[in-house]
Formats: structure tokens, C-alpha cells, sequence
């Protein structure tokens, strides 16, 4: 799951890159993490891995916090019919629209 797109077409692009960080743990089932598209690109979007994905490891994702306890059952319970895919530029264009 990821999110953290602004709804506000180009808002997100005003905001600067956020500093990239050491990884202090593994990209681990229940793990959070900024996404990036490399070093020093890291904004406001976040996911939650749902599985063990230690190829991010090598990708730069840096994980930052990890869900309680029973956190993985609430994530899992949350609408996933917009799938894997989603249009991040056309989410940037329109925004809410």
C-alpha cells in the first residue's frame, strides 16, 4: 500500500526532497518506507511492505518504522481494489479530480 500523493495537482512538487537516511533495517513484511526514484528523491509518499522485500534493500528504500502489533491486519483490511498500478501522473495532474 502507498499513498501520500497531495490532492492538490503540483503541491507535491513545491515541497523539497527529503534528506536520504543510513538503513538501519531490512525491508521486512510490515516495515515502512519513503518511496524514491533514487538518491535524493525521496518525498511525501510512504508505503508499507507486505511481504519481505530485501531487493529494496539494494534499491535504496530505507525503511523507517515498523506497525504494532495487529497493524498488518488493519492495513490488510483496507479497500485493494485500485490495485498495484496505480497512475501517479495522472494523479499529479488532476489531483482530487
Amino acid at each position: 500500500m502507498q499513498w501520500g500523493i497531495n490532492g492538490t495537482p503540483g503541491a507535491t512538487e513545491e515541497w523539497p526532497a527529503l534528506p536520504d537516511e543510513p538503513r538501519e533495517q531490512r525491508n521486512q513484511a510490515g516495515t515502512l518506507a519513503f518511496a524514491n526514484s533514487g538518491p535524493g528523491t525521496r518525498s511525501t509518499q510512504l508505503f508499507v511492505n507486505y511481504d519481505d522485500a530485501m531487493s529494496l534493500d539494494e534499491r535504496e528504500f530505507v525503511p523507517f518504522a515498523e506497525l504494532a502489533e495487529g497493524g498488518m491486519e488493519v492495513v490488510e483490511s483496507i479497500f485493494s481494489g485500485y490495485g498495484e498500478d496505480p497512475d501517479q501522473g495522472r494523479i499529479r495532474a488532476e489531483g482530487n479530480d
